[in-house]
């Protein structure tokens, strides 16, 4: 079994080694979308949340700025430059793009909005320039209303042993 298990090892070695003289030797990267609060940069986990302007107040567009990172550290490629290639909204009558590529809100609920890029960065293993990697994020959106303008979100906590597995729908208390 050890035996099978070197050769095997040996043949994905080879067949990398194979894969990377045809095509080169580049990171893998990926492309986020980021929102900016006081000059430090975070990536939501959840929908970015844009309220409806008041009642006599100018519409506001939200930027939404894309970064690229390497896809294993999560560390942002140093120099790396886009060049907005498309954004669109799945729902315009929540949120579209304005002239700039930012979120501007039409009307209360949720949307999509995706971004294309093309990235043009220096690869860190081989210090070569890499130009027209196209690289797209897709974000929630959920814009608000009304005077309170709250909206819940659900984020994971910290795991915990596993309940009784329900069939159907959880209400506190009970189960249905």
């Amino acid at each position: 079994m050890s035996h099978l298990i070197e050769r095997l090892k040996k043949e994905l070695e080879e067949a990398k080694r194979r894969l990377e003289e045809h095509f080169g030797h580049h990171r893998r990267v990926r492309q986020f979308i980021c929102v900016i609060i006081n000059k430090t940069k975070y990536i939501p986990m959840g929908n970015i949340v844009i309220p409806m302007p008041q009642a006599g107040q100018p519409a506001m567009s939200t930027p939404l700025v894309a970064v690229l990172d390497d896809a294993e550290s999560l560390q942002q490629i140093p120099g790396s430059v886009a060049t907005l290639v498309s954004v669109t909204s799945d729902n315009p009558l929540v949120a579209v793009p304005d002239s700039n590529g930012n979120a501007l809100p039409v009307g209360p609920g949720t949307c999509n909005f995706t971004e294309v890029n093309s990235w043009a960065y220096t690869d860190e293993d081989d210090q070569l320039p890499v130009t027209g990697k196209i690289e797209s994020s897709t974000i929630g959106i959920t814009v608000t209303s009304g005077p309170e303008q709250v909206v819940q979100q659900l984020s994971a906590g910290t795991p915990v042993p596993a309940g009784t597995p329900t069939a159907g729908t959880f209400t506190a208390g009970q189960t249905s």
